[in-house]
């Protein structure tokens, strides 16, 4: 059944990205500009906002009181990073992958709470180099947690 999950999550990976892709192609039906806006009238916000959240929604998704990173990872980006999305919550997350495997990474809490991390592989959460202790109610999930203001790295659990 696992498999079979994870052949779905693929696709829909792969699908993912060729809907984003044909959104900001720009010999497509609704051409893209160079600085991605759209360049049909009349002036439409969410066709300019829409790929955006695409993009955004491939590479972390917050639903349901967790931090899903990484949830559909298209196969044609192996590597890259991001700073600053932000996440329900008030966390803001930097990371970066390679591989299509997350590689590092930093939560940043302004308000302190709880902290559901969901991702592929585990993660190890530490502050000022030291583990910060969590519960994984199952695997892939980590829920640690955190304090206003304070600085949270991942890094792949060994």
């Amino acid at each position: 059944m696992v498999a079979r999950l994870e052949d779905q999550l693929l696709g829909a990976a792969a699908g993912a990205r060729r809907g984003v892709q044909a959104a900001v192609e720009p010999a497509r039906a609704r051409p893209v500009g160079a600085d991605m806006f759209d360049l049909h009238p009349p002036f439409q916000i969410d066709g300019n906002f829409g790929g955006v959240s695409g993009i955004t929604e491939m590479l972390l998704q917050s639903h349901a009181s967790e931090v899903h990173l990484l949830p559909a990872l298209p196969a044609a980006w192996p590597e890259g990073s991001f700073r600053g999305l932000r996440a329900r919550g008030g966390f803001e997350v930097d990371l970066s992958w390679a591989g299509g495997a997350l590689t590092g990474g930093r939560v940043r809490s302004p308000l302190g709470g709880t902290l559901t991390l969901r991702t592929a592989s585990p993660v190890t959460v530490t502050a000022h180099g030291r583990p910060v202790p969590g519960s994984r109610p199952e695997p892939g999930v980590i829920v640690v947690e955190t304090r206003q203001g304070a600085v949270y790295d991942l890094t792949p659990a060994s």
